[in-house]
């Protein structure tokens, strides 16, 4: 079972998240904020972690430096709305900091999917070598 961590304020693009990922070997775990996404990674040390970018309580930049050095090998996803934020990258920012991936939102199923079972994908041949 691979356990999957969803960090995401919007609770219509978290659920959408959930559902099309969501899985018979797939565990989901969803945090609406920084702070609660903070509290089930040190409880439930998933396997992956999709965080938005911008969110209240602490912001995916936080998440993104905190779960690196708590755990340097976990697999993040960074995902946002707003790809620039007064004149800043943001999906720069965030793969410099961990993220093995960035997505703009809004972004298709297929393009999910496709991210998400690839980084799954790596962690199973990192385990088999």
């Amino acid at each position: 079972m691979k356990r999957i961590l969803i960090i995401e304020d919007n609770e219509t693009v978290r659920s959408y998240m959930h559902n099309v990922l969501l899985g018979p070997d797939i565990v989901i775990l969803e945090a609406e904020n920084g702070k609660k996404g903070s509290e089930l990674f040190k409880k439930e040390k998933p396997d992956l972690v999709i965080t938005d970018i911008l969110m209240p309580e602490k912001e995916g930049f936080e998440i993104i430096s905190e779960f690196k050095r708590e755990v340097p090998d976990i697999k993040i996803i960074a995902v946002t709305g707003c790809e620039n934020f007064e004149g800043t990258d943001l999906l720069n920012i965030a793969k410099r900091l961990g993220a093995v991936h960035v997505l703009k939102k809004p972004f298709k199923e297929e393009a999910l999917k496709t991210v998400v079972y690839g980084v799954l994908d790596s962690l199973e041949t990192k385990l088999s070598d």
